[in-house]
This record gives structure tokens, C-alpha cells and sequence, in this order.
């Protein structure tokens, strides 16, 4: 045999082991990789999304133990921002407030509610008016300041009454003969008593239906509200 024919031998043998390679690689080996391939991005995806699982359950079990907490937060906005203005329970709270303070509240001023574009919420503007000694108008203060209803204080005017005599005020005193309180007068210098001019805002969530922009709700010393502007419903 010739030394070509061996090379040409030898040339084919290379030829068809690259071939069967070749469609070895096509046919088996290819197909296997990709599948590994994917089956490999499958289990990351699966890794990942039982991360995002497990970071759930971890948030709805704090949740559920912080239920408690969550319901006594949702109960105090109730009380703090209404969903309603709820102007009569405002001034009752306030009339409670200066009665037992014993400050006398000349007038209470509520306007319809103003849309607060930051908060999406509602502002209601109160202006009120009382008269007291220092310290009542200290004690009404700090109960304006605990009241349920959340309420910011703009200003405060305090002016001394202008009366140059003395005011005598009648109060309980101590039981002389254990029938029950009576009553005895007590001298108060007016120099002692305040009138006070406060502006403040309360919140809620939602203006009353049927409010009007134009007109205030508002209580004089009688007690009995009355509407300041021209028609309409007030608050």
C-alpha cells in the first residue's frame, strides 16, 4: 500500500471521529446543558420566590401578634380625627372643659372645614374666648391639650380685665353642719382675671355633608349655637 493511500486512510478515520463528535454533541450533549441550564435558573427562581414567601410570613406574623397594638391605633385615630367634623361633640368636650376648670367660655367659633392638600385630610379653624384666673386658664389649657380630639393651637391672646372693682364669686364651701355643701361668697380681685382669645385647628377626615364655606357655627355665652353668614348649614 502507498503512502498516500495510508494518509487518505488515515484523513478519513479523523474526518468521520470529528463527525460522530459533532452529532454526538448535536444529538446528546447540547440538549442535556440546556436542560441543566434551565433547571438550574428554575431553582434560583424558586430560591428567590421562597425568599419573597418567607419575608411575608415573617411581615403577616408580626402582624398578627401586633394586632392589639394595631386595633388601639386605628381606635385612637378614630378619636383623634374623626371621620365626621363632629362640631357638637367638639363644643361639648370644650363647655365640659371650662366648667370644670372654672373658666366661663364667652364664645366659641367654628368654620367649615378646609381641605389640607399634604395630608389629603380636613382642618376645622375654632376660635373661642374665655375669662379666668391664671391658673383656670392654665388648667383649661392643659385640658385642651389631653382632650381625645387631636387639636393645634395657633395663638393665644391674654389681656387682663379692664373692671377696676372687685368681683365677688360664690363657690362651695366646707359643710357647717354636716347637711351638705354651702355656699359662701369670696372676694376675687380683678386684677387677677384673664380674658383669653385662642385660635386653634381640629382635624377629620371627611367635610360634613351639606357644608357650607360661607357660614361658622357659633356658641355665645347662652349656650345655644347660632349660624354666622348667609344661609346654609354651617358645619
Amino acid at each position: 500500500m502507498s503512502l498516500s493511500g495510508n494518509v487518505a486512510k488515515a484523513l478519513a478515520s479523523v474526518l468521520a471521529l470529528l463527525l460522530i463528535t459533532v452529532i454526538w454533541w448535536l444529538v446528546f450533549f447540547s440538549p442535556k446543558r440546556d436542560a441543566i441550564d434551565a433547571a438550574k435558573a428554575e431553582k434560583e427562581s424558586a430560591a428567590l420566590r421562597e425568599e419573597t414567601l418567607r419575608s411575608r410570613l415573617a411581615q403577616l406574623n408580626e402582624i398578627k401578634d401586633n394586632e392589639l397594638s394595631y386595633l388601639f391605633a386605628i381606635g385612637q385615630m378614630e378619636s383623634s380625627i374623626p371621620a365626621t367634623p363632629q362640631a357638637d361633640a367638639f363644643i361639648e368636650d370644650i363647655t365640659f372643659l371650662a366648667e370644670t376648670t372654672g373658666v366661663e367660655l364667652s364664645a366659641i367659633t367654628l368654620t367649615p372645614p378646609v381641605a389640607d392638600p399634604d395630608t389629603g385630610g380636613f382642618e376645622v379653624p375654632v376660635s373661642l374666648s374665655i375669662e379666668g384666673e391664671y391658673f383656670e386658664v392654665l388648667g383649661f389649657l392643659y385640658g385642651v391639650e389631653a382632650l381625645d380630639r387631636l387639636v393645634r393651637v395657633d395663638s393665644i391672646g391674654l389681656n387682663p380685665l379692664p373692671t377696676p372693682d372687685a368681683v365677688q364669686v360664690e363657690e362651695p364651701s366646707g359643710d357647717d353642719d354636716g347637711t351638705g355643701d354651702v355656699t359662701e361668697p369670696r372676694v376675687r380681685a380683678n386684677a387677677d382675671l384673664l380674658a383669653v382669645d385662642i385660635t386653634m385647628r381640629i382635624f377629620t377626615r371627611s367635610p360634613a355633608a351639606g357644608s357650607s364655606a360661607g357660614n361658622a357655627t357659633t356658641v355665645p355665652p347662652s349656650g345655644e349655637p347660632v349660624e354666622d353668614g348667609s344661609g346654609g348649614e354651617g358645619i
